[in-house]
């Protein structure tokens, strides 16, 4: 999701049932308060599949939210993420945590929205159609999501293949300076 998509969630746009999400707004914060927006074109509406490590945390959230959100704030919005006082989350707000929290644990600093293109790279090399990728982003056509995903899903592609030669060679009992290892072109 985008983050004005993720930022916009409604505890109501989650179907625990079926463990996905609605993904139907878009949420602007502006310097005299927000306003919800339709999604960025209308093949942005879609259902998401969740993973269940991410129902399980937002069930978390949602026991926490219960018990600190005063009802009629609640109620007001009925938003996921948002402030104290029921608002929704501010996007740079959200990217300066996100650096704290990688920091904290020594990871190197990515940019938040690439979570998204490296959910995507993940899903094309596990085998998942890049069509059903395509409509989980909410992407125009199938071709965006292929530009953004196949330039890193090639060098995984190559890292396997090259892991693939050295275990055979490893197995077969080809040392390392075999004419096979020095023909690759990885």
């Amino acid at each position: 999701m985008r983050p004005s998509e993720y930022l916009s969630l409604k505890w109501s746009d989650i179907d625990w049932q079926h463990g996905t999400a609605s993904v139907s707004r878009t949420v602007q914060v502006i310097a005299s308060g927000f306003y919800f927006d339709d999604t960025k074109r209308k093949r942005s509406r879609r259902i998401v599949k969740l993973q269940g490590f991410v129902l399980e945390a937002l069930e978390n959230l949602q026991r926490r939210h219960s018990r600190l959100t005063e009802p009629k704030l609640e109620s007001t919005h009925d938003l996921i993420f948002c402030s104290g006082g029921g608002a929704p989350l501010r996007q740079r707000t959200v990217k300066r945590e996100f650096r704290r929290v990688l920091g904290a644990a020594g990871i190197r600093p990515v940019r938040l929205y690439d979570l998204r293109h490296t959910s995507a790279t993940l899903a094309v090399a596990a085998g998942v159609s890049v069509k059903v990728i395509s409509e989980q982003l909410g992407h125009a056509c199938i071709s965006f999501t292929l530009e953004r995903t196949l330039t890193c899903f090639r060098a995984f592609r190559m890292r396997q293949l090259h892991e693939s030669n050295r275990c055979w060679s490893d197995r077969l009992g080809n040392d390392s300076g075999s004419r096979h290892t020095a023909r690759r072109a990885w």
